[in-house]
């Protein structure tokens, strides 16, 4: 069927359900069905994905404004450019579904957009094959007649929050969860995350605040109505769990300086208690038991232990030990309790900054590693307690799986460039999930206590760790919707894209060499390397790794040779190669470094198992307390100083200068709105300070409805 003037809804209010299919080259376009098919593929969009799609395609090849496309899409609401830049990103990706590009969308700088049919043809020329005729895919008329809970109502925040924007729906095997419908459930101006689905299935219990230090829980109830505050009190509170009758919920309440306090406060209404301490750390995440009897939290025996997960018995007050992180092993967080109460599933970290998701049989004391190496922190249990879903991240591509207890293979359930976090199952299928969306730019300081940051690039899209040359020329890998690559900002100079880079490739810190006329960086997607290139983008070299991980170069004083972290069958090594035999890597003596830079021909370095900047060479030593190893870039070396981030999560957040023959460190400068888990680099030409900078950040909460087939 074609797209017919008569059957277009009123310019200004595109009801998808009332949208004829459509065909663009061998791709077909079911509206109502809200899916693409190209032969035996399929893609399901979230419902403002389709709406652009369906706005650009009925304009047979004319431009769309923006306003235009705001006015059809969003109902003339005010939305930013980025809610529309997104929604034509994941409708370029569509393109070439079926293998070869049926349609182009074209940018009218200042303007809009257009799209244009590989053939040349308008929409009308090309009708889709009529449902259910011969040789028709007879699963679309199938999947039309299935209905979103909450389509449109759901989606009144911004393309760019929903990350049910495209779901891969490829055609799955019996016995396996698929994404039938969702709705944004919770979507305001605070940062919300930590859902958590009442046992009823009534109610989501969540955190939300302007920023992840002033956060109180909030009871928003599943059918509707205004959101309600249940905690008021001095802390950040975060992570509410249910009790098992749905009476109280438990959470975890921080002050900067002072151990995490489990507390107990009754539904809906009620003075909150403290019911137990950690004992060493600040932050925590808690899980109820199913008997109601202990908690379930994250925490450290002794300042000196890693992190693991702890039971908290309400009767008596005592506090034991759950899980012993192996040697070798960075600790375990994240405590998730199955439906059921049969299983505690939980993260591993290891050595490389990767985790293993454990499931731990609390009948039996059993535990086996369900998810091997992966990139998501992020899990949460299926409604029938059989199931976990982890979240998956490579490059721009986040997505979450299906792993079966069972064994069984996992499936991917849903796709989209947008990150997706912590979950939480509830009945009939319901799944809560955090949404996150961030654009981290790059800011300017003077160091000093007093500065005032300067944003440098401000684009939508995600700025790494900065490195500056010598004449304070700027390097940094910077990730903007369908651009990716390594830019370089002169000192005096407009920001330019020195070589791209593909979408989903790991890159991490460009260094500059000492001269300046040449750049390193890592890459650990597929094959992990360290690629050379001179200060115009040509090849220099390509260092090959064969190892499980690899961290950023160092150059030497002389320029001649690059030291970098490699992990292998032996651990975290340091490696030596000189520039002229790139093919020939030297293993040095030492071993258990992340992170690490040269000042002169001194080295200094992150550990994997210790906190703080070491001096390596010689008799290793410990310059300063931070950063720890999972924030091992935070720093870097400024003449006589080791220079490092305080508290990349702190209201007040700032640069610590550490002399290194001894003696107090002293603030350098504020960083506000330092995004943490990036470095920051010192302009040898003036001494100002560059880091990444959090432009804006927002966490949001979706409902999704499961079926398992």
């Amino acid at each position: 069927m074609n797209l017919r003037p008569t059957g277009l809804s009123p310019v200004g209010s595109t009801s998808l359900a009332e949208e004829s299919d459509f065909a663009l080259g061998e791709l077909e376009v079911s509206p109502s069905g809200i899916e693409i098919r190209a032969g035996a593929k399929r893609e399901m969009l979230q419902p403002r994905v389709m709406q652009v799609l369906v706005a650009l395609a009925r304009a047979d090849g004319t431009v769309v404004s923006r306003d235009e496309l705001i006015r059809q899409c969003w109902g003339g609401r005010i939305v930013g450019d980025d809610s529309i830049n997104r929604c034509i990103v994941k409708i370029r990706q569509l393109a070439e579904l079926g293998g070869t590009k049926a349609f182009d969308i074209e940018t009218v700088p200042r303007v809009g957009y257009r799209l244009r049919r590989a053939d040349g043809a308008g929409a009308h020329a090309a009708p889709a094959m009529a449902l259910g005729a011969p040789g028709a895919h007879t699963g679309v008329s199938e999947y039309k007649t299935r209905k979103w809970v909450g389509l449109i109502a759901g989606a009144t925040a911004i393309c760019a929050a929903v990350v049910l924007g495209l779901w891969s729906l490829s055609p799955k095997p019996a016995g396996q969860w698929e994404v039938t419908g969702s709705e944004l459930l919770i979507a305001t101006s605070l940062i919300e995350r930590h859902p958590a689905i009442s046992p009823d299935g009534k109610t989501i219990a969540y955190s939300a605040g302007t920023d992840i230090e002033n956060r109180k829980i909030f009871l928003h109830n599943i059918s509707g109505g205004d959101p309600l505050r249940l905690t008021n009190d001095s802390y950040d509170d975060a992570s509410p769990s249910w009790s098992p009758d749905g009476g109280q919920i438990a959470y975890v309440a921080y002050r900067p300086g002072e151990t995490c306090r489990l507390m107990i406060t009754p539904v809906p209404a009620g003075l909150s208690r403290e019911a137990g301490r950690c004992r060493s750390n600040e932050r925590s995440a808690v899980a109820w038991s199913p008997s109601g009897k202990r908690l379930f939290f994250l925490d450290r025996p002794n300042a000196k232990s890693v992190d693991r997960i702890m039971q908290f018995d309400l009767t008596s007050g005592r506090t034991s030990e759950v899980t012993q992180p192996p040697a070798g092993t960075l600790g375990d967080g994240e405590p998730l309790l199955s439906r059921d109460g049969r299983w505690l599933a939980f993260a591993r970290t290891s050595d490389t900054l990767t985790w293993q998701w454990i499931v731990l049989d609390l009948k039996t004391r059993s535990t086996r590693a369900l998810v091997g190496k992966t990139s998501g922190f992020s899990a949460g249990w299926s409604p029938d307690s059989k199931t976990l879903f982890v979240s998956s991240d490579a490059g721009t591509d986040h997505s979450v799986w299906a792993y079966p207890l069972d064994g069984g293979s996992p499936s991917r359930i849903l796709s989209s460039p947008e990150q997706t976090g912590r979950m939480s199952a509830g009945p009939n299928g319901l799944l809560a999930v955090e949404l996150h969306t961030v654009n981290v730019g790059l800011a300017r300081t003077s160091a000093t206590e007093n500065g005032v940051a300067t944003n440098l690039e401000s684009e939508k899209g995600f700025a790494g760790t900065p490195d500056i040359a010598p004449d304070g020329a700027l390097v940094a890998a910077i990730y903007r919707p369908g651009d990716v690559g390594i830019w370089v900002l002169p000192k005096n100079g407009a920001l330019r894209k020195l070589i791209a880079l593909p979408d989903v490739e790991g890159t991490g810190e460009p260094r500059w060499s000492p001269d300046g006329s040449r750049i390193a960086f890592e890459t650990v997607s597929g094959t992990k390397a360290i690629r050379v290139i001179t200060s115009s983008g040509a090849d220099v070299a390509t260092i090959s790794f064969r190892g499980r991980d690899i961290g950023a170069p160092a150059w030497t004083a002389d320029g001649h040779a690059i030291v970098f972290p490699g992990h292998d069958q032996k651990g975290w090594r340091l490696w030596r190669v000189e520039l002229a035999h790139p093919e020939k890597l030297q293993a040095t003596p030492y071993s258990g470094w992340l992170n690490v830079r040269f000042r002169g021909n001194e080295l200094y370095g992150v550990r994997y198992d210790a906190p703080g900047v070491w001096r390596i060479d010689g008799v290793p030593r410990r310059i300063t307390p931070k950063p720890s190893s999972e924030w091992r870039i935070e720093w870097t070396i400024a003449g006589n100083d080791i220079v490092y981030v305080d508290d990349p999560f702190g209201k007040r957040r700032q640069l610590m200068a550490q002399p290194i023959a001894g003696g107090p460190a002293r603030v350098m400068a504020q960083v506000p709105n330092y995004t943490a888990a990036n470095g920051l680099a010192i302009d040898p030409t003036d001494g100002t300070v560059v880091y990444a900078v959090t432009l804006n950040s927002d966490s949001d909460i979706e409902l999704l409805h499961l079926t398992h087939r």
